[in-house]
């Protein structure tokens, strides 16, 4: 065989077999490309040798199915394990300096990702939310006035395949990081991106920032954003919700701080080592959309588990109203959350969950293994016990949705907002021997479809559609009765097994609305007239 002709037989095979990959179907090729000889590989062209990823063809959880119902529709058991994504992840290794002198946290990252996409990318969109507090006005919380703000400052980034230094442009959202790849990422081929940054944190009382001697550190070093339908996300930061759209990652993280600060974060320690007033702590967070951290001279930490998961209520001891009693009502209220979730929903896949009871103006905030509940909320002159309860109950609902299951929640708020706000029910329901279904829910008897409420939908519409003064009625209460309705024509066991199977489908990957009503109508069909009827009205699809 000639010798050119035999290198563009192999090029076109292992092409063959990469597209194939790709598209997430078997490589009907790859055995073929394996009986090659090594001495006819070696004979391929450099510029062919890169590095990829093949990926499985189904991403959903391999966990046993039960039927539900009579036509047909499986769903996971009640209480099914929810285990490590079968493919590869994108891993952050991070080296961080946490400087409480100076407001500071930065460091090395050394970020290796692949494109998933069947588009090839010449250019990557980091996120840098923290920038935003530069402009209090679009940030919107209460004393960012004047604040410390600043852009987070990024230096020598490298594509370490050619190690090549990059160069990178900020929208005109600040918050968007444009970086140029000078040589484009194809299809299923793996990187190496290295940068150094310095974030300031804003001094206000959010969710990113530092208040009363407690930092939360969450908006704090350039994250990948979502690439889908062949553009990279990039919507505006809202108050809302979370404004990261990311995939899932392992992180391999180690933050050195002052050796009088308590350190809270996203995972679990592996180690530390103390070096003078210094202590280095190292960090193993697997397959999370995101790696935060609190920290305080003052957190008091109450320590207890729920069967093989730990849990870390921490709040800062300067904060005088915040009585034991709160401390072991939110220790209970983890535990509770934890069981009823893990049985309705799937189980909770990590080792540690923290809640974080911090001096925010807002009511709560979620993260990967880790929740931010608003010190505020718990004054007894302001709310009775059962308000941050299900503030509570609420982010660590986010868990599952928005954490296991992602969703675009600027242009998709429902999946995480109004699905999060009905597991608030779930839990009524799951301890109504204990404080009762209807009791607790001052809405219970709303009649959704009341033609006062229209206003409300359609229910899946980006945020920027919906009045701010009544998003929260619409898509945290309307929303979560919606699905209340849903429930009661489909029956409470049948709806949770919708949202198991949901979970099984979509765990680790970021779902959209076809991905939940496919699961609905393989459960219910399309010929149910009371159904249909709801999601008319409440859906525009």
């Amino acid at each position: 065989m000639d010798r050119r002709f035999k290198v563009k037989a192999v090029s076109m095979l292992l092409l063959v077999s990469l597209i194939s990959s790709c598209s997430r179907e078997e490589p009907a090729v790859s055995s073929a490309v394996s009986t090659l000889s090594a001495e006819t590989i070696l004979e391929l062209p450099a510029e062919t040798t890169h590095d990829f990823v093949e990926l499985p063809s189904d991403m959903s959880q391999q966990v046993p199915v039960v039927p539900v119902g009579d036509n047909g529709f499986t769903a996971p058991e009640p209480g099914f394990e929810i285990t490590r994504p079968d493919r590869e992840l994108y891993h952050y290794d991070m080296d961080l300096t946490f400087d409480p002198e100076s407001n500071t946290v930065g460091g090395h990252v050394v970020f290796t990702f692949y494109n998933d996409s069947e588009d090839s990318w010449d250019k990557l969109c980091l996120r840098d939310h923290s920038a935003m507090y530069t402009e209090p006005d679009i940030v919107g919380v209460e004393g960012a006035e004047g604040n410390n703000a600043a852009f987070t400052v990024i230096e020598n980034i490298t594509d370490m395949r050619e190690e090549t230094s990059l160069e990178y442009i900020r929208d005109e959202d600040v918050s968007v990081i444009w970086v140029t790849l000078e040589e484009p990422l194809k299809p299923c081929e793996r990187m190496t991106l290295e940068y150094d940054f310095t974030a300031t944190i804003p001094t206000v009382p959010d969710r990113d920032g530092v208040y009363e001697g407690v930092y939360n550190v969450t908006y704090y070093y350039p994250i990948l954003s979502e690439y889908k339908d062949g553009e990279w996300a990039h919507s505006p930061y809202f108050l809302l919700g979370d404004c990261n759209y990311s995939e899932v990652s392992d992180y391999d993280v180690r933050i050195t701080a002052p050796s009088d600060y308590i350190l809270v974060t996203t995972g679990t320690e592996v180690s530390r080592e103390e070096e003078g007033d210094l202590t280095t702590y190292t960090y193993y967070a697997p397959f999370v959309r995101d790696f935060v951290f609190c920290a305080s001279q003052n957190f008091v930490v109450e320590e207890g588990d729920w069967e093989d998961v730990h849990i870390n209520v921490v709040y800062s001891s300067e904060t005088s109203h915040i009585t034991d009693e709160y401390v072991e009502s939110t220790l209970l209220t983890a535990q509770e959350s934890l069981e009823a979730f893990s049985d309705m929903l799937g189980r909770y896949p990590y080792e540690e969950l923290d809640v974080i009871i911090s001096p925010i103006f807002a009511g709560g905030m979620e993260y990967p293994n880790l929740v931010i509940v608003s010190a505020p909320t718990m004054d007894p002159d302001l709310l009775d016990p059962w308000g941050p309860k299900l503030i509570t109950v609420h982010e660590i609902g986010h868990q599952w949705f928005f954490g296991i299951v992602g969703s675009d929640c600027y242009n998709e708020p429902w999946l995480d907002e109004s699905l999060t706000s009905y597991s608030e029910w779930l839990f009524c329901t799951y301890y109504a021997d204990i404080y009762g279904e209807y009791d607790t829910d001052p809405y219970a008897d709303m009649d959704i479809t009341n033609e006062y409420y229209s206003s409300s939908f359609p229910l899946n519409r980006p945020y920027y559609e919906f009045e701010v003064s009544t998003y929260s009625a619409d898509v945290y209460l309307r929303g979560r009765l919606v699905l209340r309705r849903i429930e009661e024509i489909i029956g409470r066991d049948e709806f949770t097994a919708v949202l198991r199977e949901y979970v099984r489908r979509n765990a680790f990957s970021n779902a959209d609305e076809e991905d939940f009503f496919e699961v609905l109508y393989d459960c219910c069909g399309t010929d149910n007239e009371e159904l249909n009827a709801i999601i008319d009205m409440a859906f525009d699809l």
